[in-house]
């Protein structure tokens, strides 16, 4: 249950046999978001001309995914792999999003997750009935996940050859959490990795949301409780998702992007909060143990910061602009935004790569559809 309110796009384009199991309204919903997903897929491939393709992941769950080459790159050129945020499918971007890349040389990969449209669940005893039923608890949603981002870079390191020092991780919300993680896990790959409106901790995320999603006051008792039991079960079932950690475990170029009208993600909350303020820390113990100030560099404000690219904590950050009217949580950059971003994907995968292709450990490879 708590799979499904932390990543919703499992029922909100929810595809297969257990769609009929769930009441008549609801879907009727998904079946109109569905149809509106479904034409929206082939207008993007054919406009952009992008490659539709199936990731098999190491459970056996296919993953729906396109592939766009960009303009006079190779296999083996740079490559962006897009992350989605939790209630994401693919075919909903915008042209801009592939065609922002491909323009500059940029290989491209975007794929839903297991269970989101055409990512389906794996086959149990033959049956996709049992396998779409079963595909919540025959592989928890977190680990599975983590499964998928696995797939999608086996692809591109072993099917396209690209050297890890080519590919960039681009998450997006939560994508910039289930990234930062994959990159924790395999240290020797020095992918490069942006996470953009992203988070610190999924408790104090899920902690600080829930009451206003029941809508409970946020300063009452009862949202204190409801808070804390949250932010418990968060951390009990494995969501935890310690992304502060895990992005300077990273060892690849990374950077970090926000908004401080981030509705979703709190600028308290946000995982360059986090980093400024893990910086700061540094910084007074290291000043502590000089015996004064010493000349230790201070970090500022992140609302002081100037929209556009800056540097925090020793990391290159970009501060979207924050729009009174628009989501400025799951909207597309701006003009200028563009910009600075595929300067900054273009510079961390700028390193020249080796001949010599790494292995993801502990997982079997997987298999490739064009």
């Amino acid at each position: 249950v708590l799979a499904l309110v932390i990543m919703p796009g499992s029922i909100l384009y929810m595809h297969g046999p257990a769609l009929k199991l769930l009441p008549k309204g609801l879907q009727e919903s998904i079946n109109e978001n569905n149809s509106a997903r479904a034409k929206r897929r082939e207008e993007l491939i054919a406009d952009t001309h992008g490659t539709p393709i199936l990731l098999l992941t190491p459970d056996g769950v296919e993953l729906d995914a396109v592939y766009w080459a960009g303009r006079g790159a190779s296999r083996d050129g740079p490559t962006i792999v897009r992350l989605n945020g939790n209630a994401e499918a693919f075919e909903l971007q915008d042209d801009i999003l592939p065609l922002m890349y491909c323009t500059k040389g940029i290989n491209v990969l975007l794929f839903n997750y297991r269970g989101v449209g055409g990512s389906g669940w794996a086959p149990v005893c033959g049956s996709d009935w049992i396998g779409h039923l079963l595909g919540l608890w025959s592989v928890p949603q977190a680990a599975g996940l983590q499964l998928d981002a696995w797939s999608a870079i086996d692809f591109l390191l072993h099917q396209q050859r690209v050297p890890p020092e080519k590919i960039c991780i681009v998450g997006h919300s939560i994508g910039g959490a289930i990234a930062a993680k994959f990159l924790a896990q395999h240290p020797h790959l020095p992918i490069a990795l942006c996470c953009s409106r992203s988070f610190a901790y999924m408790s104090c995320i899920a902690g600080e949301l829930a009451p206003l999603f029941l809508g409970i006051p946020p300063t009452s008792r009862k949202a204190a409780v409801v808070s804390s039991l949250t932010s418990g079960l968060v951390i009990l079932s494995g969501w935890q998702h310690k992304s502060l950690d895990n992005f300077h475990k990273a060892t690849g170029k990374k950077w970090l992007e926000y908004c401080t009208e981030d509705h979703i993600i709190p600028l308290h909350l946000s995982l360059p909060a986090a980093v400024r303020d893990r910086h700061l820390k540094a910084c007074r113990r290291k000043r502590h143990a000089a015996g004064g100030d010493g000349g230790v560099e201070e970090c500022a404000e992140l609302e002081d910061l100037p929209e556009g690219l800056v540097t925090l904590a020793g990391f290159k950050c970009m501060r979207l602009i924050g729009l009174q009217t628009i989501d400025n949580h799951n909207r597309l950059w701006l003009n200028d935004e563009i910009l600075i971003h595929v300067q900054l994907v273009k510079e961390a995968l700028a390193t020249a790569g080796g001949t010599t292709m790494p292995v993801l450990q502990q997982l079997q490879p997987s298999r490739y559809a064009v």
